[in-house]
This record gives structure tokens, C-alpha cells and sequence, in this order.
């Protein structure tokens, strides 16, 4: 068994077996991207993800306030509730 394994993330860097992390999936028992590699998609793939949930929450709120007006009765506590959040 070779001592090294080429990540086929974007850097193609060619490492020590001992680089790579466990993944019980995966042929040799090993992940397939260098943590470089990992920790950079990790980072992107959580600002996509973040700017969508903002969206989101976003949107949920205008659908509420809309379809219950500014000053109605929450439809969790049943309280008194005012939805102005920006």
C-alpha cells in the first residue's frame, strides 16, 4: 500500500497517508480531500448556506406579518405579538 494519496480537491497535492482523515465509506478508509481542501469548501459552502437561511428567515417573516397584520395574536403563544423586524 502506497505511503501517499493524491487529494483531489483543487490543490492535487500529493500527501502523507497520515494527512488524511478517516472516512469508513471510502475504499481505503481514508477521506478523499487533503483538510486543506476540506476546511476551504467547510468555509464556502457556510457563507452560501448563511446568506439563503437570511433569506429565508427574511421571507418567513414578511409572510407572517402579512398574513397575520403588524399587531396580532401569535400563532405559537398566543400573546400579543409584534412582528416589525427588519
Amino acid at each position: 500500500m502506497p505511503e501517499t494519496k493524491k487529494c483531489t480537491g483543487p490543490c492535487r497535492r500529493t500527501l502523507l497517508l497520515s494527512v488524511f482523515g478517516k472516512r469508513r465509506e471510502a475504499p481505503d478508509g481514508l477521506q478523499y480531500q487533503c483538510p486543506d481542501c476540506r476546511n476551504q469548501y467547510k468555509r464556502e459552502d457556510y457563507r452560501k448556506k448563511s446568506v439563503q437561511i437570511l433569506q429565508y428567515q427574511k421571507d418567513r417573516r414578511k409572510r407572517i406579518s402579512a398574513s397575520h397584520g403588524p399587531n396580532s395574536l401569535c400563532p405559537r403563544c398566543g400573546t400579543m405579538c409584534t412582528l416589525n423586524r427588519g
